[in-house]
């Protein structure tokens, strides 16, 4: 048997803390809903920090509830982040490519990305990103050997 969800709230300097022991998983998300809710009421703006570093595990019910916590505080404008997250969490968060659950807002690239198509898939990639030309860069080699 697993111990029970344990949250710890408190301020911190950069905006609010909320820790997070033992498993988060599909039956204890509602629990840390209730928190992120109390939470996000009582601040105008800011910050609201999730640190995982002693959560045990993570499942996709979980993932996608704080997914949806994440929408709720960025319409409130507030800036909800994951921190500390363990590897076994890190990966399951990668997984479920909720990576932007532990991108912080200031490490957000603030040039903007434009659209490409690969296939049938849509493919953002930044804007002064670009593919080299194979037939330039042919073109460049034959006129370096020649005098």
């Amino acid at each position: 048997m697993t111990q029970p969800l344990q949250l710890r709230l408190y301020p911190s300097p950069v905006g609010m803390y909320l820790t997070v022991y033992g498993r988060l998983d599909g039956t204890t998300a509602g629990q840390l809903g209730s928190l992120v809710g109390t939470a996000l009421d009582e601040m105008g703006t800011g910050r609201l920090s999730i640190d995982l570093s002693r959560t045990d595990a993570i499942d996709l019910a979980a993932i996608r509830a704080l997914s949806g916590y994440q929408a709720e505080a960025r319409s409130r404008g507030i800036a909800l982040t994951v921190v500390n997250a363990p590897g076994p969490v890190r990966n399951a968060l990668h997984a479920c490519r909720a990576d932007d659950l532990l991108t912080p807002p200031a490490a957000e690239t603030a040039q903007p990305a434009v659209a490409g198509t690969a296939g049938r898939r849509r493919v953002l990639r930044p804007a002064c990103v670009r593919r080299p030309d194979p037939a330039a860069a042919t073109r460049a080699v034959g006129r370096r050997h020649r005098r």
